[in-house]
């Protein structure tokens, strides 16, 4: 038989929902609730599937009794876990893995990004912005997802079909380097389906994606900033981590499953390498204190803390001039984002470059980190 190639293989999500109410309300209802509405499914166009089901097995331990190889094996839990890579799109279902990443979300119509930060709205009819966050009253929170991975086989019938409930985001990460698209990369936990089959063979699931033309690349009109002072970087990333009890916490006698994934944890860090047009910003971090590139400055005990801002935008555009964004920026009115720089390494026929890596901090109310997508769409809420 001639190889299997992955053309056709799916990755999907959808929210998983139960009850009534507010939306969030809906999404914390909705554990052990796996979707099963197709058209609640959003599919994603991959560069990377590593997620999938995994069986975990271990040897038994040493014995006494002259064997020299182990006496037997057993079966130490079986879940869902890996890696989901793909350049994201951003005129509608990429928002939805922002949300699954952060926890909530709201929307202004008619309103760009730029607009919605100057405190405007109401003025850019058919562009909206939406606002992902942290949900305010329970900082903790991100809904679960039933994920479907289908991997391909030249005769359907042989197609198989993965099933996977109640996943949550361990970490998104958001990526944007000179001359490159701009990339997301998704960790990913969850339960094996909890009824009919884990395994789902010919299972007929078909997909739509996303405008292909409207990814976001790095060297459109896309920013580095901290303090709102604009830096010449390379390449900038952001990572949003959701720390889950790992599944060995999580098992019970009697079953293969883990119960849950309650988040222990959340961090938010920026890295970025910049090209050096002065020495401000490297001596900033040991100062301490905001320096202009030509004060001098000791090195002290106080952390840097300043403001971060990362656009990226899309070569196509909404409507008019106004194309697509995505900017992850830090609460601005709270200076939260803690900053240090690597050892600037000095290298013969190389620009002198820095690499700085920031710690978003908590605030005492407000959003301390938000990401905003700029499309058409005209909300995230629920179907």
């Amino acid at each position: 038989m001639a190889l299997i190639m992955p053309n056709n293989a799916l990755i999907g999500a959808a929210i998983q929902q139960s009850g009534a109410g507010t939306d969030h309300a809906k999404m914390v209802a909705g554990f052990e609730v796996p979707n099963t509405t197709d058209n609640q499914f959003y599919y994603y166009v991959a560069r990377d599937l590593a997620f999938g089901p995994m069986k975990n097995q271990a040897a038994l331990p040493p014995e006494i009794g002259g064997r020299a190889l182990p006496s037997g094996m057993f079966v130490a839990g079986a879940w869902g876990a890996g890696g989901i890579s793909l350049i994201p799109r951003l005129d509608n279902r990429f928002g939805w893995l922002l949300l699954a990443a952060m926890g909530d979300v709201s929307t202004v119509s008619d309103t760009t990004i730029a607009h919605y930060l100057a405190g405007g709205s109401g003025a850019d009819a058919g562009i909206n912005t939406h606002i992902f966050r942290f949900y305010s009253s329970d900082q903790f929170f991100i809904p679960y997802l039933t994920l479907r991975r289908l991997l391909p086989h030249p005769t359907s019938t042989y197609e198989l079909g993965e099933i996977l409930q109640d996943a949550r985001v361990a970490a998104l990460t958001v990526t944007g380097a000179a001359a490159a698209p701009v990339t997301a990369d998704l960790d990913v936990m969850a339960r094996l389906y909890q009824s009919d089959y884990d395994f789902d063979f010919n299972p007929g699931w078909t997909a739509s994606y996303d405008e292909f033309d409207h990814f976001p690349v790095a060297n459109c009109s896309g920013h580095f900033k901290v303090e709102s002072t604009s830096f010449q970087a390379t390449a900038a990333s952001v990572t949003v981590v959701n720390t889950l009890l790992p599944p060995a916490q999580s098992l019970q006698i009697g079953s293969i499953d883990p119960i849950d994934y309650p988040v222990l944890g959340r961090a938010v860090t920026v890295t970025a390498t910049i090209l050096i047009e002065d020495y401000g910003l490297y001596v900033s971090t040991f100062s301490g204190a905001t320096n202009d590139g030509l004060t001098d400055a000791n090195a002290t005990c106080i952390v840097y803390k300043a403001d971060v801002d990362v656009e990226f935008t899309s070569q196509t555009y909404i409507s008019g001039t106004e194309p697509y964004r995505i900017r992850l920026i830090s609460d601005t009115s709270e200076d939260n984002v803690a900053w240090q720089a690597r050892p600037i390494r000095v290298q013969p026929n190389r620009p002198i470059v820095l690499q700085v890596t920031a710690t978003v901090l908590s605030t005492e109310s407000g959003d301390p980190f938000t990401i905003l997508l700029q499309n058409a769409k005209a909300d995230y809420d629920l179907p």
